[in-house]
């Protein structure tokens, strides 16, 4: 079902790929390298007596179409997919320094307004936005010495997660297709059935238009 979901979104994305450049739109791909982290109830994850929760790396990658509705200001909607989640770091029962960890895949739907800035040299360009998630796969890589976490708690994240997001970024090259930039998004609905946990996520991120 989930690979049904994620084949479907992007077969939709190709089709409006192919027809952005007919209807004036700028369609392009983008990297992005984010640090990744759990906030709120997150010690409910974790036995958290001896440990430090802390974010860890996770990346995205997909697709944009982006159109000015003025000379100034536009619209982007993306397809991406995004890791999210966090890691704990503790002293296991043997003494070393030990980890345990939580991923959670999800597609992506980010729909932002922009700004453009026209400089001499560069453009800035600066995005506010929304964005849901839907939850492709999670996974929670578990110590060998652990010391008992409630493993239940796991499995109740929910389906879809909302968020807002917020980037700033710069052209690399005259034609303002190479973009570079910085980019930053925080649920604001939990993403857990029981506790209040948030996504929280930034990076940087490279674009190219076509």
């Amino acid at each position: 079902m989930k690979k049904t979901i994620l084949t479907i979104l992007f077969l939709t994305f190709f089709v409006v790929l192919s027809l952005a450049q007919k209807y004036g739109f700028d369609a392009g791909l983008f990297f992005c390298l984010n640090g990744i982290h759990i906030e709120g109830d997150n010690e409910v994850l974790y036995n958290s007596s001896n440990g430090i929760i802390w974010g860890t790396g996770g990346i995205s990658a997909g697709l944009t179409v982006k159109r000015n509705f003025t000379e100034n200001f536009y619209w982007t909607f993306d397809l991406r997919y995004i890791r999210k989640g966090s890691i704990y770091e503790f002293t296991n029962i043997q003494g070393v320094q030990d980890f345990e960890s939580i991923k959670l895949d999800y597609a992506e739907l980010p729909i932002s307004i922009g700004y453009e800035i026209k400089l001499e040299k560069r453009n800035l360009y600066f995005e506010l936005g929304a964005a849901i998630s839907k939850l492709l796969n999670s996974e929670k890589l578990v110590s060998d010495y652990s010391y008992g976490q409630d493993i239940s708690l796991f499995d109740q994240f929910k389906d879809y997660d909302y968020s807002f997001l917020g980037a700033l970024k710069f052209s690399l090259n005259k034609k303002d297709n190479v973009i570079f930039g910085l980019r930053v998004e925080r649920s604001f609905l939990s993403i857990h059935e029981k506790y209040q946990l948030y996504n929280f996520d930034y990076g940087i991120e490279f674009s190219y238009y076509f």
